[in-house]
């Protein structure tokens, strides 16, 4: 079963390689327009199921996630300009700034899913312009709401932070992915890659073998000559004979053994 990431943030998608799960990446490409009166709880659990369910594939775990950010009860947008982020800083200067992140599991086969919801308080100290000016110039935080990256510099305008899940912070909280994640049956994978391979080769699951052959490099990890050679050895065993013929002229020669 694929696992397929609903989403095009290179922060989601930096997180969730942190699990080493092999994934794919889709455009939800889902109507966001606020609706009025919502509170934003409720807006981050919908519009992350909405992404969820915005992908078709069939037979694949689909993750969905979204965030908002809120200073008291005024939505923080993304500022976009640098102008504007000075201000948003400025205006959230010494309070307390409140994200409700979403993350919604689903499975498009079964229909079954889950989601969860992760708060977090973060608590700026008092700025001034022309430190809320030097940072945004430094740190470019213009598609971030709230104008700052606690995953850079950001984190030196902070006076506390308040979570059961730090990560949520960048938007994909994966305390509580991995908790949907062993729910539906899929635990973060603690075998290297290869090792994975191997036992999909030996099963004869050769589509699997393939699919994360090719997902290594994605993931920082070099295929060796035994990921090879057990991919083979399960397309071999399913007739797959073409494919087989691609996968060995496609593996480079100074390939390690192990």
């Amino acid at each position: 079963m694929k696992l397929i990431l609903a989403s095009t943030s290179p922060y989601r998608a930096a997180l969730l390689q942190r699990l080493r799960i092999p994934f794919d990446t889709v455009d939800p490409q889902i109507d966001e327009t606020p609706v009025q009166g919502e509170p934003p709880q409720d807006r981050a659990r919908r519009l992350a199921a909405s992404k969820a369910d915005a992908v078709t594939a069939p037979d694949a775990l689909v993750i969905g996630s979204d965030q908002v950010a809120c200073l008291e009860r005024q939505i923080l947008r993304k500022p976009l300009t640098q102008d504007a982020a000075v201000q948003q800083l400025l205006a959230c200067s010494g309070r307390v700034i409140r994200f409700s992140t979403a993350v919604s599991l689903r499975n498009t086969g079964s229909l079954w899913r889950d989601d969860r919801l992760v708060l977090c308080d973060v608590r700026l100290r008092d700025i001034s312009k022309p430190e809320a000016e030097q940072y945004v110039r430094v740190d470019q935080p213009l598609r971030c709401a709230g104008s700052f990256k606690w995953e850079s510099l950001g984190i030196s305008l902070f006076r506390s932070i308040d979570t059961a899940d730090p990560t949520a912070l960048e938007g994909l909280p994966l305390i509580a992915l991995c908790d949907l994640l062993r729910e539906a049956g899929v635990p973060p994978e603690l075998r290297p890659l290869n090792q994975r391979i191997a036992a999909c080769g030996r099963r004869g699951k050769w589509k699997l073998a393939s699919y994360l052959l090719a997902k290594m490099p994605e993931l920082g990890t070099r295929p060796t000559t035994i990921s090879y050679n057990s991919a083979l050895g399960a397309l071999s065993r399913a007739g797959q004979w073409e494919e087989a013929t691609r996968l060995l002229r496609s593996m480079p020669r100074d390939t390690p053994p192990d």
